[in-house]
């Protein structure tokens, strides 16, 4: 039971934040885009220290029968479902005896019956409590299906038990601190009309693909930067790496306040030289900004928190899709790094509603700085954002 208690006080906790979550600035400006993305800085000079995944003890199960499920969510939209309920069916808890886990249930769930499991980091759950109700908006790959509440309990019992890792250090690559020419072409997407000043959230997935090469020891990014209104910046970032011993993949997640970059420790790691796919999500909220990367082969969720403590932003100005590398080419060194996608699928807004990203951005074209080997190309359309990114020699 110790557990069940444990999940309702950071319930409660959630309550007693209702009143500062998803605060926005309500005036409106006019849209320009004076600020052109920013300077990625050379990592290949410093050390690359991962970060480790969440535990269990820092998630929140939800569990749903799946004909409710079925009869009340729309489990056919690709991009995202959304799940309400009260809070008092928030406090409903159920700790499972043998195993220990405890999960709400806003709704009956037999035993035998097949059921629907939403697992959220506690911060990201925090953030779905309003004042009068709960209100889950996410992507499908947090809402699974299992044939009975057993399955359901063991798979979140396998999780618990599984090794998390450790954080690990990647020595730098370039001890000289030799400055390398810089090269960018990013491709521009400014808020729609109707959304200007709007949005607080966003969520996307990012598929690194290739990454071959001889000889290049610059570093060679594929991001997405999402500007905010009070000259801050996001990024997440595919960061192509070669070392004597390996070529190396690392996803970031990076942080300019007032335009000046937050090194180390404030850069979250993690290294995927397997090439998974990764779901990424931001979220404004009460002078924090929230980083989160799920791996969708392991199902690890990786969190981070940024405290804007002294001039935070309130909302999401711009999108860039950025090909940038550190580099400057030997005849004899060759190099090709692609990833085939970084898409935004959906955004949030201030009213609480959740729509396509091409619904609240367009694409308003190509920007560059000395674009030798790099090249972005916008495959956005109505409904999403995407960007397919290249770094090559050739280019």
């Amino acid at each position: 039971m110790k557990v069940g208690v444990v999940l309702l006080a950071l319930l409660l906790a959630a309550m007693a934040m209702i009143p500062i979550v998803n605060a926005a600035d309500e005036h409106t400006t006019d849209v320009n885009q004076s600020n052109m993305g920013v300077i990625t800085p050379d990592f290949s000079s410093q050390d690359i220290v991962t970060a480790v995944p969440l535990s269990e003890k820092e998630m929140i199960y939800v569990v749903l029968p799946e004909d409710w499920v079925l009869k009340n969510v729309d489990v056919n939209n690709p991009d995202f479902f959304s799940v309400k309920f009260s809070l008092e069916q928030m406090k409903l808890i159920q700790t499972d005896e043998k195993t220990g886990i405890s999960y709400i249930v806003p709704f009956p769930v037999k035993e035998n019956q097949r059921t629907a499991l939403i697992r959220l980091p506690q911060k990201m759950f925090e953030l779905s409590v309003k004042s009068d109700y709960v209100l889950i908006q996410q992507s499908p790959s947090y809402l699974t299906y299992y044939s009975n509440l057993n399955d359901l309990l063991n798979y979140i019992s396998n999780l618990q038990k599984r090794s998390l890792g450790e954080s690990k250090k990647y020595p730098a690559v370039n001890r000289a601190l030799t400055t390398y020419p810089f090269h960018a072409h990013r491709a521009n997407y400014q808020p729609r009309q109707n959304y200007i000043n709007s949005v607080t959230q966003i969520h996307g997935r990012i598929v690194p693909s290739v990454w071959t090469t001889n000889g290049q020891d610059g570093a060679i990014y594929h991001e997405r930067e999402i500007s905010l209104n009070n000259d801050d910046t996001v990024e997440y970032v595919v960061y192509y790496r070669h070392t004597y011993y390996a070529d190396q993949i690392f996803l970031g997640a990076s942080m300019y306040d007032n335009g000046q970059h937050q090194g180390y420790p404030q850069v979250m790691w993690i290294e995927d030289s397997s090439k998974h796919t990764f779901e990424y999500d931001f979220s404004i909220a009460s002078g924090h900004y929230y980083f989160w990367y799920k791996d969708l082969s392991t199902d690890s969720i990786y969190q981070y928190d940024y405290n804007d403590s002294d001039n935070p932003s309130t909302y999401i100005s711009y999108i860039w899709g950025s090909s940038e590398v550190y580099s400057n080419v030997p005849a004899q060194y060759t190099f090709n790094a692609i990833t085939s996608s970084i898409k935004d699928s959906w955004v949030g807004t201030t009213s609480g509603t959740c729509v396509l990203s091409g619904q609240a951005f367009v694409f308003s074209g190509y920007t560059s700085q000395n674009p030798a080997f790099v090249q972005t190309t916008d495959l956005s359309n109505a409904n999403y954002i995407e960007t397919y990114h290249r770094a090559n020699n050739n280019i």
